[in-house]
């Protein structure tokens, strides 16, 4: 099934693509480009907590996704057998404005160019009010064992963390968190880990290798740099 959405909405690639016309990508997490996040409470009466919640939910709900897909570009997912999947899954998308393929990359280009759609990669879902979420690479979340964009969302509420990247490493399949404090500050491996505990299980939290930088590394583009990232696990020397 093919979604196609109208305007008003707001890490990847999708985000930008389906708000622009074009391919792209944020280095930030998706749904708060500096990597902060949304703290809230109340202290009313019950009715009141709830309306409060309702609200806040559909806040966060708002920062968390990727916006509503704009008219003139194409969104449907594929499901784990294959088939198409009208609310979640795989991202595929098609535009006039869309590359035709990659240059002198064949191979991929055969993976991800198919029948005039693009296959992002990326694992997302239609949310509240039809806005597009994206919850990570599909590589990175089958190695990680949990959406990687909501561990990241986990390590960036911590206050130590300004700014946090989880990828698999391509090579050895194994997950990587890359963290960046605040200027002066230092991140603390114990806390990082118990939060991740916390809310995504021990499994995942003991999955996981921690790489604290003093700058994560960027591309060009402002991009976090995969590359970079997954050779700096590799190096005796910590980032």
């Amino acid at each position: 099934m093919t979604a196609n959405l109208p305007t008003g909405g707001s890490f990847t690639c999708t985000r930008l693509f389906l708000r622009r016309g074009r391919r792209s990508e944020n280095g930030r997490r998706p749904g708060n480009a500096d990597g902060s996040s949304v703290r809230g409470g109340c202290r009313c009466g019950q009715h009141h907590a709830q309306c409060f919640a309702a609200i806040l939910h559909s806040a966060l709900e708002r920062l968390r996704c990727a916006g509503r897909i704009q008219p003139g570009v194409d969104v449907r997912f594929r499901s784990a057998d294959g088939g198409l999947d009208p609310r979640e899954g795989l991202i595929e998308e098609r535009s006039p404005a869309m590359a035709q393929g990659y240059r002198h990359r064949p191979d991929e280009e055969a993976t991800h160019f198919v029948d005039g759609w693009y296959r992002t990669g990326d694992i997302g879902r239609l949310g509240d009010e039809d806005m597009l979420v994206i919850d990570g690479r599909a590589t990175d979340i089958a190695a990680i064992g949990a959406p990687s964009v909501d561990v990241q969302d986990t390590l960036c509420r911590l206050p130590a963390v300004r700014y946090a990247v989880v990828i698999t490493d391509p090579d050895r399949g194994v997950p990587l968190a890359a963290v960046e404090p605040w200027p002066g500050g230092a991140v603390d491996h114990a806390e990082c880990t118990a939060a991740i505990a916390a809310e995504h299980g021990d499994a995942v939290a003991a999955g996981l290798r921690l790489l604290p930088f003093a700058e994560i590394p960027r591309t060009e583009q402002g991009k976090p740099d995969r590359v970079a990232i997954a050779a700096a696990a590799c190096s005796p020397v910590s980032p």
